[in-house]
């Protein structure tokens, strides 16, 4: 992927920010100094505006503007890019919601409760659309102890594994993993299948079981998209969002779009779950990021929350910043891995539990490199010693993939 200068990202940056805002009902005020922002302001390159508007999931925001001031310099070849990128993502959430309904009438038949999880679920209950909000996969949770069971179900509606199945034997030396991944051969998006969505030891009161009895029903045209309920939405998209270092403008936008809904009700709920859960750190941290770009006020639920927090969370401000300045630009090295663990994730923790979760979390196994490269019980410590060549090997795909999208 060519590289461009910081100029030229933070334009284009600024531009999919100013779009998304515009085709979500959200005020934008660009703060200058955090963003360092060039005085001169740069030429906006189309090709760099594409590729931020795919890594940001901002296609459809970017078509609903095409005829705004914002983009009256945009190319019409670029103007061309986006008009078949937004009819290809829009066939594409057709059809998966389509493949939605089979596999959901599969899973009832069989007796596995099952719910859509943010994508167009989330993007209903917070712009009032389905399509509005980017998603490139469905993710879909289930109420039942074990996922190998489902592998079956999605075969009949034509999806296979893709990856996600780990050993069951020797299971303190894996990561967590809580999800199987399935995809069809004629369609562009995959399913993430899960059966946890928060640690149960430290979120008791978000089992599994608890979500599905809070859920909630919307509605995509005529089909029914059992979800979380608004509040749990909220939270697990805070959630989300914290363990992947803001990386995404899309799910920032979702934190200001939580914050500006006009529901006292739903405000002074969600507030007392976020404080009995002790995510005062991670709405702090994720509102300091979204006032750097919509200058949204904090609803007063939540100003003890988030005053109670000394921590200016710079390291993690200045993290996130670089990946969305740069998106799928920024260069991922061992180093940044280990940055990112020990600097951000670690601070974030809530818990004792989830701090010795995270601080052992490079000293584990990922269950996709098990599933690669398949060692007998006593060989199996060797997989931290390659842990370097397999995250090379999953950068260069992903870039690849990257490439093939543009």
């Amino acid at each position: 992927m060519a590289e461009y200068t910081y100029s030229e990202s933070i334009k284009a940056f600024c531009t999919i920010a100013s779009a998304m805002g515009a085709s979500r009902d959200i005020p934008v005020a660009m703060d200058h100094s955090f963003w360092n922002i060039p005085e001169k302001d740069e030429v906006l390159d189309g090709e760099v505006l594409y590729r931020f508007a795919l890594y940001h999931k901002a296609i459809e925001d970017l078509h609903s503007q095409l005829d705004s001031p914002l983009l009256a310099q945009l190319p019409e070849a670029i103007r061309e890019k986006i008009n078949h990128r937004h009819l290809l993502e829009h066939a594409a959430k057709q059809m998966l919601a389509h493949h939605w309904k089979l596999l959901h009438a599969q899973l009832e038949h069989n007796d596995i409760p099952s719910m859509v999880v943010k994508g167009p679920a989330s993007s209903i209950q917070l712009y009032h659309n389905a399509t509005i909000r980017g998603f490139t996969d469905l993710d879909i949770l289930v109420d039942i102890p074990s996922l190998i069971s489902i592998v079956p179900i999605f075969e009949q509606v034509g999806y296979h594994l893709k990856s996600g199945v780990s050993r069951d034997d020797h299971a303190t030396l894996f990561q967590k993993s809580h999800h199987l991944v399935f995809i069809r051969n004629d369609s562009p998006f995959r399913i993430e299948v899960h059966n946890v969505l928060f640690d149960e030891v430290v979120d008791p009161e978000y089992a599994t079981k608890d979500l599905f009895t809070r859920s909630t029903i919307v509605y995509w045209n005529e089909i029914e998209l059992p979800t979380l309920s608004p509040t749990d939405q909220a939270i697990f998209i805070l959630a989300h969002g914290t363990h992947h270092g803001w990386k995404s403008l899309h799910w920032l936008v979702d934190i200001a779009a939580i914050l500006t809904k006009q529901n006292p009700i739903f405000h002074d709920e969600l507030s007392r779950k976020m404080l009995s859960a002790g995510r005062g750190k991670q709405l702090a941290l994720a509102y300091k990021l979204c006032r750097t770009i919509f200058p949204i006020p904090l609803p007063p639920p939540y100003e003890p929350l988030v005053t109670s927090i000394k921590s200016n969370c710079s390291y993690q401000m200045e993290c996130a910043k670089i990946q969305l300045c740069k998106g799928a630009a920024a260069k991922e090295s061992l180093g940044s891995i280990i940055n990112f663990t020990y600097r951000h994730q670690l601070p974030m923790a809530r818990t004792g539990t989830e701090k010795l979760e995270v601080a052992l979390k490079l000293f584990k196994i990922a269950p996709q490199d098990a599933k690669t490269l398949v060692l007998p019980d006593w060989l199996l410590p060797l997989h931290i010693l390659l842990r370097p060549f397999f995250v090379m090997k999953r950068r260069i795909a992903q870039s690849v993939l990257r490439r093939r999208n543009v």
